[in-house]
C-alpha cells in the first residue's frame, strides 16, 4: 500500500500481517479493538492513532519501520495487556506527544536513530530493549526498566520512575533521574 490515508477504521480485530506500507498516513481511534499487526514493513509512514477503551489490545511482532514519524499517539488500556515485542525494529523514526498508560510491555524492540520527545509511559516494563543514536527529550517512564541497552542517547529532562536493573548505558550524553518505587 502506498501513497495514501488509513482512517476511521471501525472493526473489532483487525489482523495485519506481511504488508509493506510506503507514505501511508495512519490516523484512526480504536475502543476495546484488537490491533495485531505482524511482519510488515513501514517506510516514511505517519502514525496518529489513539487506542482507548478498558479492553484495548495492541499487539506487534517482528516488525520493521524506517523513517516513520508517531505523533499524538495515545494508548490507555487496562484489562488486555497489549505488548510490543519480539524484535520490532525503528530506524531513524521520531516519537512525539506520546501518552502509553495501562498494561503494556515493551521488549526486545531496538530503536536506531531518531528521537522520542514529549513521552509519557506509565505502564509494565521496557524489557531487553535497545536504543541508540537517539535523543529523548522531555519523557517520563514509570515502568520496570530492565536488561535494555542504551548507547549515544542523548537525554534531556528524562525521568524514569519505578525498578531497574541489568541496563547499560554505554557513551550516553547526560542521564536520566532515576527515582526508585518498591
Amino acid at each position: 500500500m502506498e501513497n495514501c490515508q488509513v482512517t476511521g477504521t471501525h472493526r473489532e480485530w483487525i489482523e495485519i500481517r506481511n504488508c509493506r506500507f510506503r507514505n501511508v498516513i495512519f490516523h484512526n481511534i480504536y475502543e476495546d479493538n484488537c490491533v495485531d499487526i505482524e511482519d510488515c514493513e513501514f517506510i516514511n509512514c505517519t502514525f496518529r492513532d489513539k487506542f482507548e477503551g478498558n479492553s484495548v489490545l495492541m499487539t506487534y511482532f517482528r516488525n520493521r519501520f524506517w523513517d516513520c514519524l508517531f505523533e499524538n499517539v495515545v494508548y490507555n488500556g487496562y484489562t488486555e495487556q497489549s505488548e510490543i515485542v519480539h524484535y520490532n525494529k525503528f530506524c531513524n523514526c521520531h516519537f512525539r506527544n506520546i501518552e502509553i498508560k495501562g498494561d503494556v510491555t515493551l521488549m526486545d524492540m531496538e530503536i536506531d536513530g531518531g528521537s522520542i520527545e514529549h513521552m509519557v509511559y506509565e505502564a509494565n516494563m521496557i524489557a531487553g530493549c535497545r536504543f541508540s543514536n537517539v535523543l529523548m527529550k522531555d519523557i517520563f517512564v514509570r515502568a520496570y526498566l530492565t536488561e535494555s541497552r542504551m548507547e549515544k542517547v542523548t537525554f534531556e529532562d528524562a525521568v524514569i520512575q519505578g525498578k531497574e536493573d541489568h541496563n547499560e548505558l554505554i557513551n550516553c550524553i547526560n542521564e536520566f533521574k532515576f527515582i526508585y518505587e518498591y
